[in-house]
């Protein structure tokens, strides 16, 4: 900035000076200066700017010139003063020109200071030509509750060219200077409220129990001072799932003090030197509270705190710590590789039996990632030792570097027995035999009509489930039943050992009957037996031993059995009254009658004859031997001769008796008799 030259010119109120004002080499701190000139009547204000650095101004100077309650602008007031009449005035402009300090609270808490107050000062020493003056501000301001910043009104104290004014207020100060060739600066605050303030070094506590750690930021140029008040915050650390040293997982370091909005590197916080990463991971940083984004290690020093935090050590996996192990199969015509999930990471010197529980990201493991077709089976894995050299795995296998794992993919059951020395090792052989006693007699047989067995022999895949592998179904010869297996049981377990079961059959009787087949508990019919059937017929009913009132009666006869219907005894007819048995008693549907040579190697049926009777039949000498039997049914009618005669019939004279035999049923009167 350029001096201000006042040159002397005459006037009627006292001496006029010209001032001539070039801003232009201060342009880079102000875009506006506003300049005051004033006596008892006039104010006079001079605006210049980046584009009209430059102004020339005549103006009237009294002594009585006044400097209470200037006007501000853009930061930036230029006081223009004198003291004696014709005396050049000389200012450092740039270094007059003062922003407003600020009050600046960082708290997650600003309700509890709706009623606190604080009071600062603010001194700052400005050097002229002639001596120094003392610009002195002093505010008491209301805390804003939404912990912002608040701008103080500004006011200046009035001054003695040559002289430092001293302020002789009592209070506690915390200052930093700032000295320069033209400044010498204090800055200070005290708080005031009901309660006594406490300092302890860097920090005060002024409402209740709370401490804030305070700094003061800025400069007396154009951003001013500010004056920061920052809650205290409590920062730890915890290991997770690592370590610090040997404490953990989850140690937790003591608290560390911060005050609000402050990083860990202005107070020389940082995190555990001696952490530990759980094996096989490193750790990346960091979450606050365990939650959210992870803050890497470099970026936590200069993280803004704002509210008491516990920092988390997170942990991933560390590359230099993990080999891949991919499956793969030696019988690709009858197994898929599922590519996509290959391979599977695990840590350097992991077993087999670890890598076995390893999941995917589907939630499949290794022996997964191999599906044989249907029919086939991986019987091992295997890892290639040297060209062409496969070593069956074991759970205790383990692995160093990146590898593939074969699975060793063969049939599960086979009709012929392996060839090949390591397929005999790997099957076991399930035998299935008919009982070979029976079997001569036609017992049974494995298969079917057109193709029996009586003996089934399968080689399974050794490990294989039971269900790989059912018990044939034995199908009984005609004349036998299947009785069991020998042994009994099926195992349901896996199938380790060689295997034999004997299909044992119980003989069958080669006729079964009478059989009544409206009765529920009737014997079954064997598989392949014929079935010969006595029908009663429109006349009577029939009836065996054991029922009567039969309407039919049947006989399960084994055709093989070479039998006739002369080893079938045909059940009693039993007439209805005013019917007899005809002869031939049984005819078959051809009206042929039965004929005991008749071979039984097919289904027969046979109907009851009958022959209709006299309804009445008479008269009989009931002492003649040759007398008409009396039909089952009829009822008598008895004619007596009394004690002084005898009887007479057309064909016999001097009877004492004669009956008559007669259908009740027929509706027959004595006038018939």
């Amino acid at each position: 900035m350029q001096t201000v030259g006042a040159s002397e010119a005459g006037g009627a109120n006292g001496l006029l000076y010209t001032f001539k004002l070039n801003i232009a080499p201060i342009m880079d701190d102000f875009d506006t200066l506003l300049v005051h000139v004033r006596d008892d009547t006039v104010h006079e204000t001079i605006t210049l700017t980046r584009e009209q650095p430059v102004a020339t101004r005549r103006c009237l100077h009294v002594p009585a010139i006044s400097y209470d309650n200037p006007e501000v602008l853009d930061d930036v007031t230029v006081y223009f003063v004198g003291d004696s009449q014709g005396q050049e005035l000389r200012f450092n402009v740039s270094r007059i020109a003062n922003a407003a300090p600020r009050l600046q609270w960082f708290t997650n808490t600003p309700s509890d200071y709706k009623e606190k107050y604080i009071s600062f000062e603010y001194r700052h020493f400005i050097q002229t030509q002639t001596g120094y003056f003392e610009p002195n501000m002093e505010k008491t301001v209301t805390i804003l509750p939404e912990g912002g910043y608040y701008l103080p009104e500004e006011y200046y104290s009035g001054f003695e060219p040559g002289k430092d004014k001293q302020n002789t207020v009592n209070r506690e100060y915390f200052n930093i200077s700032e000295p320069d060739q033209f400044d010498a600066v204090s800055v200070g605050f005290k708080t005031t409220g009901p309660t006594k303030e406490t300092l302890d070094g860097d920090k005060i506590k002024i409402i209740g129990d709370k401490w804030y750690f305070y700094d003061i930021t800025g400069s007396s140029r154009r951003e001013g001072f500010q004056f920061n008040l920052r809650e205290i915050q409590k920062v730890a650390f915890n290991s997770g799932a690592g370590k610090f040293g040997e404490a953990g997982p989850n140690a937790i370091t003591p608290e560390y003090e911060i005050g609000h909005s402050e990083t860990l590197s202005k107070r020389g916080i940082s995190a555990p030197s001696d952490i530990k990463a759980p094996e096989g991971k490193k750790l990346i940083g960091w979450k606050a509270d365990n939650k959210g984004e992870v803050i890497s290690p470099e970026d936590l020093l200069t993280l803004p705190i704002t509210a008491s935090t516990v920092f988390y050590a997170v942990y991933d996996k560390d590359d230099s710590q993990f080999i891949n192990i991919t499956a793969n199969t030696n019988d690709p015509a009858n197994s898929v590789v599922l590519a996509e999930e290959n391979p599977i990471e695990v840590a350097v010197k992991s077993t087999w039996a670890d890598i076995k529980s390893v999941k995917t990201a589907s939630g499949k493991t290794i022996t997964d990632l191999v599906t044989p077709n249907p029919g086939y089976a991986i019987y091992q894995w295997l890892r290639e030792e040297a060209p062409g050299t496969f070593v069956p795995l074991t759970d205790a296998t383990v692995f160093e570097d990146s590898a593939d794992v074969i699975a060793d993919v063969k049939k599960v059951v086979l009709d012929e027995e392996p060839t090949k020395p390591e397929d005999k090792e790997a099957y076991v052989k399930v035998s299935f035999k008919s009982d070979a006693a029976e079997a001569t007699e036609n017992g049974g047989y494995f298969g079917t009509a057109e193709e029996k067995h009586e003996e089934i022999n399968k080689w399974v895949l050794k490990n294989s489930p039971r269900s790989v592998l059912a018990q044939p179904t034995p199908v009984a010869n005609v004349g036998f039943t299947f009785n069991a297996w020998d042994p009994a049981e099926y195992p349901t377990t896996e199938f380790t050992t060689d295997e034999t079961y004997t299909a044992t059959w119980t003989k069958l009787a080669d006729i079964i009957g009478p059989v009544d087949p409206t009765d529920p508990k009737k014997p079954e019919k064997p598989e392949g037996y014929v079935t010969v059937s006595f029908l009663k017929g429109a006349n009577g009913t029939l009836s065996t031993i054991e029922k009567t009132g039969l309407a039919t009666v049947e006989y399960y006869v084994n055709p093989t059995a070479k039998k006739t219907m002369a080893d079938v005894a045909a059940p009693t007819i039993v007439p209805e009254t005013g019917y007899s048995v005809a002869a031939p008693a049984w005819k078959d549907a051809a009206e042929a009658a039965l004929d005991t040579a008749t071979a039984i190697d097919k289904d027969l049926s046979y109907t009851a004859q009958y022959k209709k009777l006299a309804d009445v039949i008479g008269p009989v000498d009931p002492t003649d031997p040759e007398k008409p039997k009396k039909p089952e049914g009829y009822v008598t009618v008895s004619f007596l001769k009394g004690a002084n005669g005898t009887l007479s019939t057309t064909e016999k004279t001097g009877l004492a008796t004669v009956e008559y035999y007669v259908n009740p049923e027929a509706k027959k009167t004595l006038a018939d008799v």
